[in-house]
Formats: C-alpha cells, structure tokens, sequence
C-alpha cells in the first residue's frame, strides 16, 4: 500500500515538475527573426500634420532587409482611434505597386478628422517587418480651405448637384502646385463637397455647363483658358472620369464666358458664348470644328 501511495506521489510530482517547464517554456519571449525585413518609417504625411487633403497618399521608408530578400507586399492600415487596428478603416495588401507609398481613395476619409496609419513590409520569403510606429495626421475643413477665389457655378436640379471652379493656393485637394483651379462638387445641396476629376487645370475657369440630360448621362462641360488659348473638357460620371473632350482653340478668342447645352434631333449641342461671338459645337462628335453663329 505504501509503495502504490509513494508511485502515486512520484507519478504527481513529476507531472507538477513538466506543467511548470511547460508555463516557464511559454512565459519566455520568442527571440525576434532576425531574417525579417527592417521596421519601416511613416515618411508623409509628417506626423501630427492638419490641413491634409481626404484623397492622401501615405509613403513609407524604403524597403531594407538583413538578408538582401527582395520586397514582396505591403500592409497598409488607417484607424480613427490611436491604437486600435482590430477594425480599420482602410486596411490594404499590396503586392508589386504601392510598396513604398498610396493613395487613399475617395470616400474612406471624412474632413476636419484625425486619423492614424502604420505600415509593414514584407519580403520574398513571406516574413513580415515590425508594424512602423503610429504617426497621425488631420484632414482639412473642407474642399474651400485654401480656395482665393471662386468661379462659375452649375446646377443639377433634377438630382441636387451644384458644381463650382475654385481657384487654390498650395495646396490643391488632391492634386499639385499654385494657384491652379479646379472643379468641385456636391450631390447633397451644398452640405458635403468633393473634387471632380478636373483639379489641374492652370488656367482660369470662366464657365461651367450641365448637360441637358444630365439625369441621365451626368455629363458636364467646362471651359477653362490654358496655354494655347481657351478650350472646352468634358467630364462625364458627374465629374468623375475626364472624356478627353477638348475641341481646338478657337482662332481670335480671348475668353469663353459662358456655355450652355441643349439637344437638337436627340443629339448634344455645346453653345459657347465668346468674345468674338456665339460658337456652337456637335457635342456627339468628337473632335468636330467650332462653328460661328453669331459673330461681333
């Protein structure tokens, strides 16, 4: 009977003894790879800097890797809470482009917010650097931060749309340089704004038009005065995506200071009012010859 009670007791002891190594083995921090690629670094936007456009582009350090392993993706994540990742707002892997920078989509960030961002690299063989250290940025008051001037004004009343050519100092909302103009929007009546595709443009914009059908093809026009003189772009998707519609100077004009549209035997007719007189384009046809009207 002794001998059973002393196995019993040998036999606990010793399954006391390996639960213990056990938790003393998992208690011990794994040593850090040192084959995985170096931390990056949050270069841009600096942190802590305001008045970020909402369409940013976040760039981190160069890729760098102890072994020399080539750089295979990247993890970006933005948050609105310090910290806290388990559900970003914006949470991207990209392989071969966006490695070492991004550019955050329309619609992922409000203005007047802070946000905080980290990335991670990774190399050829699937390991993945330290997350970068959080840094946090803070994005404009709204599209008319920065704006010196503004321009002509069109409206969509069938579907509350108003468009406005807003003259920026640097820095454009989503774009570059000095003052250049640009076209923005609102599809709620004025309460929210932001930019078409045209924000750009170097010279002044002296007029905007809707389509006559713009329930329906949400096509624009506006006229803008560049480096060869004034000319007419088209933007479509309600400002989304340029056409490529710009019809030739036309000879002797100055300026452009109005443009209305209308449809004639269901085709789109461009009237643009001008210095030297009315002209009229066949919007349908790309690439067709302003024709005078009415001449001064």
């Amino acid at each position: 009977m002794k001998k059973k009670i002393h196995k019993m007791l040998g036999v606990t002891l010793v399954a006391i003894l390996l639960t213990s190594l056990m938790i003393g083995i998992a208690s011990v921090p794994a040593a850090a790879d040192p084959s995985r690629p170096n931390q990056p670094i949050n270069i841009s936007p600096n942190d802590g800097d305001t008045g970020v456009t909402i369409i940013p582009t976040l760039q981190s350090s160069l890729f760098s890797d102890p072994d020399g392993d080539p750089h295979r993706a990247s993890q970006w994540q933005i948050t609105a809470t310090s910290g806290k990742y388990s559900s970003p707002i914006f949470d991207a892997t990209r392989y071969i482009a966006s490695l070492t920078s991004i550019s955050i989509p329309l619609g992922t960030l409000n203005y007047a917010s802070t946000y905080y961002w980290r990335v991670r690299h990774q190399d050829r063989q699937n390991r993945w650097s330290k997350w970068s250290t959080e840094t946090s940025f803070t994005t404009q008051l709204s599209l008319f931060e920065g704006a010196i001037q503004l321009g002509p004004v069109a409206v969509a009343p069938d579907l509350g749309s108003i468009f406005v050519a807003v003259k920026y100092e640097a820095p454009i909302p989503g774009g570059s340089g000095t003052g250049q103009w640009a076209v923005i929007k609102s599809d709620d009546m004025a309460n929210s704004w932001s930019p078409t595709c045209l924000i750009n443009n170097t010279g002044p914009i002296t007029a905007i038009a809707v389509s006559a059908n713009y329930a329906i093809d949400e096509t624009l026009y506006v006229a803008a005065y560049g480096s060869t003189g004034p000319a007419v772009f088209r933007l479509t998707d309600g400002g989304e995506d340029f056409f490529n519609y710009q019809p030739p100077p036309i000879d002797g004009v100055y300026e452009i200071y109005s443009l209305d549209v209308g449809y004639f035997n269901d085709e789109s007719y461009v009237f643009a009012g001008t210095d030297l007189g009315v002209f009229v384009i066949n919007a349908d046809q790309y690439g067709a010859m302003w024709i005078p009207i009415l001449s001064l």
